[in-house]
């Protein structure tokens, strides 16, 4: 198993550390992405559908806009 965690920015980085440690600590496999749902939709999309398929959780963190979280879920 492992976990996607997408971030908006490099600034949302410090809203992932502690949840990073966890899964190391868990020995859980992650990968970290930057896809601005704004900056970068067609990344961001693209990068979900060529999603690897050991990939079983996302999560997705934004600091002030739910725009990312948002396409990530639909």
């Amino acid at each position: 198993m492992k976990v996607s965690i997408v971030m908006g920015s490099e600034s949302d980085r410090e809203f992932v550390e502690s949840g990073i440690e966890v899964l190391k600590e868990a020995k859980v496999e992650y990968e970290l992405n930057v896809y601005s749902a704004h900056r970068n939709l067609q990344g961001l999309l693209t990068y979900l559908k060529n999603m690897p398929q050991d990939v079983r959780v996302i999560i997705a963190v934004a600091g002030l806009c739910a725009a990312l979280p948002g396409i990530v879920a639909s």
